[in-house]
């Protein structure tokens, strides 16, 4: 684990801790506790010694000491491994200990027949080791993160497998509360599988188009899903996350359903404690640094835009409350909710640009709860039951013509129970969960009109909005994995895992009223000029006009269940110093009707067999999502029908709208083929590693239209990836320590290279054209070209966590070298070759920049069990900002300084 100022106060009571006691999960703490070191923890009293214990192996041990009273050790003075200890501590004592639902290690009586025996455990963990390409952050590690952070993504800063999108912080819309979008080893951003509590958290509606709408939020006239997506169904307040676990590489079978990786979550937790927090940030645009290209900077200083462009006065503040508490023995849980709220002006001019200056408040929120229980059914069984919502909305202007103010809302809520039984021969979870995931456009209005006569009047002739429109995903899902205990056959130790998944989505898009246009002409006179008093009457009006053309989108809906099911089997073999990984997957689809089969493989070699040097070899393979944007397609045109009418009300044309789609082809599922190598090696309390990536993702989908016209979805994308890392991290239990204060540190160096075909972030949606191009100087074929985003060459990233006890304080800093990078673009040039014409491409470079964020946290003690809590974050310190424009005639710079502040209480 990470040292915090918390850690400390609970570690160094003067009492214990005990009757359950919880030990990290295997994964974090086996490290520790398979290690020799020396131990010194005298005799007498079994907590003092236990104390002592966590003291020494830097593992936390917490509850009640009800267990432990009146019994007595031995101790133990000498070189061992922790298990060793920690067997002999508790010899005799009538204590053992058996792994919970969440893979943590629990101190109960021994009772013949209801316990796990400790042998097997302690085989387990022993031979038992955290796979490569595997990042876990605890609650203790996320708070010590430099960098404002409001959601899932925000955590994954340090992670050299994880990219940004070049625009995900940019100046001008500081503002905006939209969570970052990731790409892992060069995927697609909306090809990650985000898990919560073991139950998938993806929306499969239309991810790629993930780009907030302030305005025009449809095209009636070219109807299409709703824009503004997110592959995430719910926003995550970081404060409500016990820990979170980043898997890139190697990744297990029992994940599926992308070709990136997998974002694995799981709400807060009791941790040995009751606490309650409550916390109140402010973040103001009049203490941050904003950037404008000088040409745009008048429109900037005026708010000049109502596309949520350019916000250079805004006002963010969040509130939050988060409580974990033991309820009694066998029931314990934890909630949180959190609000986040930004406020800033805008402003348009009507009649497309030419008429009146408007003023608006616009307001951008997001309500996040997150909820767990955790109830012992009995010393076999254990259930959690998890609740999530998660909501965002937004301000838009339909257009600057046809006005009316809409709000973009999108919705998530769900329930899942895990139920968790230990057999003597092993444990079966089961995961039940409903999710609901609704987006939506709330206009003022579902009718448009044009009336020439308003020009007279030097009103604007447009009005009215696009109406209410949604989109929805409802799923049900079901998981049952059964773990075996760890089994000899001859010299080596197995630990097997199988597993059944089933998924059902039910989603549709939904126009819930007609969307209909009036476009009027005058009688007689011009449009331009107000038309003329065609009846005589002394009055220029709507009585001058007659309805020329009239277009509509009927109220309709369109819906699409399908199915998923997979199956999953794993194997663990430790043989002397090695570990080999065989994993099967097999996913069945009924959207695509697809059967894929992927296999996962790794081999770990502890080289001396000591824990100090792990070698890595990994072949694996990650079939991809599929979303509802596929069955959509071009179907939502023959919503559409158009009338035209003459000067006397006669309707003289009807023009319906065909679907374009064409549904009878064969869609395969994308996939990406993994090659990965890895070295950890020990180097005093530091841990060193070196990881080599490769990644070739074929069948990803592109969009194209047959001869006849007609949309489908091909198979022909294409991209690759190359990596190599370098990273340098303090272990655990190694904290450099000077006096009272406490640092860690880690820090890496990667390059990488992504190529793709897919010049888009919402690549299925890219028509895709198989011409070879002149790049470089050399015809190329598209998919030889770097990818269009997510691809920043070169990084080099230092953070460091310092804690100062005798102050309360923590100071955490993270040092960031983007390296530049470049995109290719259509020159709009052409280059003969031999009498044939090929497009001809051109770089666009980006220059490298270094940030600085630092963050100060203040626990002052303000009574017994009673702490303040002041955080203040600066972003970007030094002010570094780079231009991420790819068209030269403007600029669009990253974001400048930032400084956000927090108050609370913590008891």
């Amino acid at each position: 684990m990470r040292f915090t100022l918390t850690t400390y106060a609970k570690r160094y009571r003067p009492w214990i801790l005990t009757g359950a006691i919880g030990l990290l999960s295997v994964p974090s703490f086996a490290a520790n506790l398979t290690e020799h070191q020396n131990y010194q923890i005298p005799h007498g009293s079994l907590a003092k010694a236990l104390n002592h214990f966590a003291a020494q192996s830097g593992i936390y041990l917490s509850s009640n000491s009800a267990a432990l009273l009146g019994k007595t050790t031995d101790g133990f003075h000498g070189d061992a491994t922790g298990f060793e200890v920690l067997q002999r501590l508790l010899s005799g004592s009538g204590l053992t200990y058996r792994k919970t639902e969440t893979g943590n290690l629990v101190i109960t009586p021994i009772k013949n027949g209801n316990n796990l025996s400790l042998q097997p455990l302690l085989i387990n963990a022993q031979k038992h080791r955290e796979p490569t390409g595997q990042q876990t952050l605890s609650h203790d590690d996320i708070e010590a993160m430099a960098g404002n952070a409001d959601a899932i993504t925000d955590l994954l800063r340090t992670n050299t497998s994880v990219d940004y999108s070049r625009n995900s912080n940019l100046s001008s819309n500081s503002a905006s509360l939209r969570p970052d979008e990731i790409s892992i080893h060069g995927q697609a951003s909306y090809q990650n599988a985000y898990i919560i509590d073991g139950v998938g958290a993806n929306n499969n509606l239309n991810p790629g188009d993930n780009d907030d709408t302030h305005a025009n939020p449809i095209t009636p006239t070219n109807l299409s899903m709703l824009g503004g997506s997110s592959s995430q169904s719910y926003y995550i307040d970081p404060d409500a996350l016990s820990e979170i676990t980043v898997y890139d590489s190697n990744i297990p079978a029992k994940f599926g359903g992308f070709t990136g990786g997998v974002v694995d979550a799981k709400v807060l937790r009791y941790q040995g404690e009751d606490t309650t927090s409550i916390k109140y940030g402010l973040e103001s645009s009049t203490l941050n640094s904003i950037h404008m290209d000088e040409s745009d900077k008048q429109d900037f200083d005026e708010h000049d835009s109502y596309e949520g462009n350019y916000t250079p006065d805004f006002t963010k503040q969040s509130f939050s409350i988060t409580s974990v508490q033991k309820v009694n023995d066998k029931l314990d849980g934890g909630i949180s909710f959190s609000r986040k709220q930004s406020k800033f002006d805008q402003t348009y001019t009507d009649n497309g640009g030419q008429g009146r200056v408007h003023n608006m408040d616009y307001s951008d929120q997001r309500n996040d709860l997150a909820g767990r229980m955790d109830y012992e059914v009995d010393q076999n069984t254990d259930l959690g039951i998890t609740l999530k919502y998660s909501e965002r909305s937004y301000d838009g202007l339909t257009s600057d013509t046809y006005d009316d103010r809409f709000v973009r809302a999108k919705e998530s809520y769900g329930i899942s129970t895990d139920l968790t039984h230990y057999f003597d021969q092993g444990t079966l979870e089961t995961i039940l969960g409903f999710d609901r995931s609704n987006e939506n456009v709330d206009t003022d209005s579902s009718t448009t009109e044009y009336h020439p006569t308003r020009n007279r009047y030097d009103d604007s002739p447009f009005s009215g909005g696009y109406g209410d429109v949604q989109q929805q995903q409802d799923t049900i899902s079901a998981t049952s994995e059964w773990t075996h205990n760890p089994f000899n056959i001859g010299h080596s130790t197995h630990n097997v895992s199988s597993g059944l998944q089933f998924t059902h989505y039910d989603s549709f898009y939904e126009t819930q009223d007609n969307i209909t246009n009036y476009n009027y002409r005058c009688l007689s006179g011009t449009s331009k000029d107000g038309c003329e008093d065609s009846n005589n009457d002394g009055f220029i009006n709507d009585q001058d006009e007659y309805l020329w053309r009239k277009w509509q989108v009927a109220a309709n809906t369109l819906n699409k269940d399908y199915q998923t099911f997979g199956l999953f089997l794993s194997d663990s073999i430790g043989y002397r110093n090695w570990t080999f990984n065989l994993g099967l997957r097999v996913d069945q689809e009924s959207l695509l009707d697809n059967t894929n089969v992927a296999p996962r493989l790794s081999a770990d070699w502890d080289a001396f067999g000591d824990g100090s040097t792990q070698i890595n070899f990994g072949a694996n393979r990650y079939y991809g999502n599929s979303f509802f944007r596929y069955v959509v397609n071009d179907s939502l045109r023959s919503w559409r029908t158009q009338y035209q009418y003459d000067e006397s009300g006669n309707e003289t044309r009807v023009t319906t709208y065909d679907d374009r789609s064409l549904d009878d082809f064969k869609l395969k599922s994308p996939y990406s083929d993994e090659l990965a190598f890895s070295i950890e090696q020990h180097l005093g309390p530091m841990l060193g590693s070196v990881k080599l990536i490769n990644r070739d993702t074929h069948d990803s989908v592109m969009r194209d239209r047959d001869e006849n016209g007609q949309y489908l979805y091909t198979n022909q994308g294409q991209s690759s990836h190359k990596s190599i890392s370098f990273e340098l991290s303090t272990r655990e239990g190694h904290e450099f320590q000077l006096g009272n204060t406490y640092t860690s540190l880690n820090t890496s160096i990667s390059w990488q290279e992504s190529k793709s075909n897919a010049q888009s972030d919402a690549a299925y949606d890219e028509t895709f054209d198989g011409e070879m191009i002149f790049y470089e100087n050399k015809l190329l074929d598209s998919a030889d070209l770097p990818s269009w985003n997510y691809n920043i060459p070169f990084k080099f990233k230092f953070s460091t966590a310092t804690y100062i006890t005798d102050w309360h304080l923590l100071w955490s800093n993270y040092l960031n070298l983007h390296g530049g990078g470049k995109v290719a673009k259509d020159s709009g040039e052409n280059i003969d070759i031999n009498g044939i014409t090929y497009d001809r491409y051109e770089n666009v470079e980006f220059d490298r920049y270094a940030t600085l964020d630092t963050q100060i946290v203040w626990y002052p003690p303000f009574a017994n069990e009673v702490n303040g809590y002041l955080k203040v974050n600066v972003d970007n310190v030094f002010d570094s900002v780079i231009n991420v424009a790819t068209n030269s005639s403007s600029k669009n710079y990253t974001v400048g300084r930032e400084v956000a502040l927090t108050l609370g209480m913590t008891f």
